[in-house]
C-alpha cells in the first residue's frame, strides 16, 4: 500500500474515532451527532443546484435510501453510547457491519469472497462468542441490540453505496447524501435531549463536525490511489484505538477477553478487507 495513502487512511481512523469519543462524552448523544453532521450539511444543500443535475436515478435512489439508513445508524450509534462502553460498542458495530456489508454483497451483487474473506466473517463471527461466552457484568442486553441495529445500518449502507458510488463522481454522491440523513435525523435528534446544552460548548460540536468530514475525505482521498481492499484493512486500526481509547477517556473496565475480541475483529476486518472479490 502507498505510504501517503496508508497515513491518510490510518490518520482518518483516528478522526472517525475522535467524533466518537466526543459523542460518547455529550450529554445527549443523537443530538450531538445530528449538530455535528449541520455544516457538512447545509455546504451539501448549498451545493445541490450544482450535484443534482449529475445525478441519475439510479444515484438519487441511493442516496435516498442511504440517507434514510443513515439516520437510523447514527440514532442507533448515539442510544448505544448512552447505555455501553466505546471499547464494546465501536468494534462491534464495525466488525459486524463490515461481515453484513460482505453477506449483502455475496446475496445481493453477486459478489463471491475468496477464501481469504471467509475466513475474515469467520474470525469476526467468533469474536462475540469469546467475550459474552460468560455473563458480562458491564454489557447489558440494550446494548447489545442497539449496537446489533448499529451494524445492520452500517451493513445496509455499506452495500447501498457500493451501488450508487459507481454510478457518479464519489464527492457528489457523499455531498447528496448529508442532505437527506440530517433532515431524516432531525427529529429523532430533537427528541433525544436538549440544544443548548451543547452550543454551550461550541468548540466540541464544531471539532466533531470537522473529524466527520475530514474522516471520510480522507478515506475517499485514500481509495483513489490505493485499492478498496487495503483501505478497509488499514482503517481497522479505529478498532484497536477504541479499546485503548476506552481505557484512557473513560476509565472502562477492558478485560482479556474484550481485548481477544477486539484483536478478532481487527484480523477479521484485514482479512476481508485484503481478500479478492470474484
Amino acid at each position: 500500500m502507498d505510504p501517503i495513502a496508508l497515513l491518510m487512511v490510518v490518520t482518518g481512523s483516528v478522526a472517525h474515532m475522535g467524533w466518537n469519543l466526543l459523542a460518547k462524552n455529550a450529554s445527549s448523544q443523537v443530538t450531538f451527532l445530528w449538530l455535528a453532521a449541520a455544516p457538512v450539511a447545509l455546504i451539501s444543500l448549498a451545493c445541490c443546484p450544482w450535484i443534482l443535475p449529475r445525478l441519475d436515478q439510479t444515484a438519487l435512489l441511493c442516496i435516498g435510501a442511504s440517507g434514510t439508513v443513515h439516520a437510523g445508524y447514527f440514532f442507533f450509534l448515539g442510544r448505544a453510547y448512552r447505555t455501553g462502553n466505546i471499547s464494546f460498542v465501536y468494534p462491534y458495530c464495525r466488525g459486524i457491519g463490515a461481515v453484513l456489508a460482505t453477506l449483502f454483497s455475496v446475496t445481493l451483487l453477486g459478489e463471491r469472497p475468496s477464501w481469504l474473506g471467509w475466513v475474515g466473517i469467520a474470525l469476526t463471527v467468533v469474536a462475540p462468542l469469546v467475550e459474552l461466552g460468560r455473563p458480562q457484568k458491564n454489557v447489558d442486553r440494550k446494548t447489545v441490540l442497539l449496537t446489533l441495529s448499529t451494524a445492520l445500518c452500517i451493513g445496509a449502507y455499506l452495500t447501498i453505496d457500493a451501488v450508487g458510488v459507481r454510478q457518479v463522481a464519489a464527492q457528489d454522491y457523499v455531498l447528496g447524501l448529508w442532505v437527506p440523513f440530517f433532515i431524516l435525523l432531525a427529529p429523532m435528534a430533537l427528541a433525544d435531549g436538549p440544544v443548548m446544552p451543547l452550543l454551550r460548548r461550541p468548540q466540541r460540536v464544531l471539532i466533531g463536525g470537522l473529524c466527520m468530514a475530514v474522516g471520510y475525505a480522507l478515506v475517499l482521498a485514500a481509495m483513489r490511489v490505493a485499492p478498496l481492499g487495503y483501505v478497509v484493512a488499514a482503517r481497522s486500526t479505529g478498532i484497536l484505538l477504541s479499546g485503548v481509547c476506552g481505557r484512557l477517556f473513560f476509565a472502562e473496565q477492558v478485560t482479556r477477553r474484550r481485548w481477544l475480541a477486539i484483536a478478532l475483529i481487527s484480523a477479521g476486518i484485514t482479512c476481508i478487507g485484503l481478500a479478492p472479490s470474484r
